[in-house]
């Protein structure tokens, strides 16, 4: 009986530590699916929701340097700015090429109204990306359209609409700084 005993309790611990674990699947599509469901939950203004599935794409991708960007932004729309600096000056350490990232920073310097440095946090994005996105631009765009710099702002619109022509708050945001340009002639 003993002999059995310790047979069965040989079989049980085995099995626990040689079962396989749960593998998900990392390929960059299924990734890029959960990035943008994220993304959109986001733009809906559907934080919490957003953040849950975010802690989940976390502990599933945890290597994963775009979850950790897309945080960054999630942070800073929930008001979070502490967590937020330090998330993206980490990040920025570990990643310093990623144009999002600065974007993220230049976001956050706007909502502390540190708006020379959100500029150069914009532009650093810009010429990080190689004027391939058009967030930055857009972001560039909002903060020059926050200082009634429409002429600016209008040329980053511009460039925003260019990358993504059927983005519609794009196009909105350069037609309406067209409008206030030509209500001042």
């Amino acid at each position: 009986i003993l002999f059995i005993c310790t047979l069965l309790m040989f079989t049980v611990i085995s099995c626990k530590t040689t079962a396989e674990p749960i593998v998900y699947d990392k390929n960059l599509p299924e990734i890029r699916k959960e990035l943008r469901g994220i993304n959109l939950m986001m733009r809906q203004g559907e934080f919490t929701d957003a953040a849950k599935r975010l802690e989940q794409a976390l502990i599933l991708y945890p290597e994963n340097k775009d979850f950790k960007t897309v945080q960054c932004f999630l942070l800073i729309e929930q008001g979070k700015k502490q967590e937020a600096k330090d998330l993206i000056n980490s990040l920025i350490s570990q990643m310093p090429a990623n144009a999002l990232l600065y974007t993220a920073k230049g976001i956050l310097e706007v909502k502390n109204a540190e708006y020379d440095n959100a500029l150069e946090s914009f532009e650093k994005s810009i010429s990080l990306a190689n004027s391939g996105l058009a967030f930055p631009f857009f972001q560039k765009g909002l903060l020059h359209y926050q200082q009634k710099d429409y002429e600016n702002a209008s040329v980053a619109f511009f460039k925003a609409k260019q990358i993504e022509f059927r983005n519609p708050d794009y196009l909105f945001m350069y037609f309406l700084c067209q409008l206030y340009l030509t209500k001042s002639l």
